[in-house]
């Protein structure tokens, strides 16, 4: 192109442009706009994948921490869970020799009790305790003592604890039978202890 065309060219390209591009041509307004709304788009970008890593991060140290804390949590739940195995066992160690010691105080009180009532002439042959609670007793005596066995069961009956308490619930009425000849007889009845440990 000569001077007059490149010239006609140039001001016809320069009508046409918008009116805020100053003097700086169109394409190159154009190119930095777009540059910028780029650079734009890439640090809003980068924005969020930095938002997304962080909260990642926080996300993971969360979890961490609920998994150290429900670690420590089962370490805590093991012991206590030993703990009370351990006390449980105690426990049901200490009723056996709590048991055996009632069992020990209440055949005594039997024996005792026996001892102080047992009729003149009348003798023991047998006494059972079972369960801490059940006795059983029996023996043999002249035929003619068998009111005092009678009476002896009442006197069972009434037996009271050092408080006042019966010492007995119940007591079944006492089964005599002769013995062959007719110069013996046989007795027995039982029951059950009542207030056990009461009457230590």
């Amino acid at each position: 192109l000569n001077d007059a065309q490149l010239a006609t060219t140039g001001a016809t390209r320069a009508s046409h442009s918008p009116l805020n591009t100053g003097i700086m041509p169109y394409e190159y307004v154009t190119r930095y706009m777009q540059d910028f709304h780029d650079r734009l788009w890439m640090r809003g970008l980068f924005v969020l994948v930095g938002i997304y890593i962080f909260g990642v991060m926080v996300y993971l140290g969360f979890v961490n921490f609920q998994s150290l804390k429900a670690e420590e949590l089962e370490t805590k739940r093991s012991s206590l869970a030993t703990q009370y195995t351990n006390t449980m066992k105690i426990k049901a160690q200490l009723e056996i020799l709590q048991n055996r010691e009632s069992l020990k105080f209440a055949s005594l009180d039997i024996w005792k009790i026996t001892a102080h009532l047992l009729p003149d002439g009348v003798t023991i042959q047998n006494l059972d305790f079972k369960d801490g609670i059940h006795f059983g007793i029996s023996g043999t005596a002249p035929t003619d003592k068998s009111e005092a066995i009678t009476d002896f069961n009442a006197q069972f009956r009434k037996a009271t604890t050092p408080n006042g308490q019966l010492m007995f619930d119940r007591i079944t009425v006492p089964k005599v039978r002769l013995n062959p000849g007719n110069v013996t007889l046989n007795w027995e009845f039982d029951g059950d202890l009542a207030h056990a440990e009461e009457g230590r």
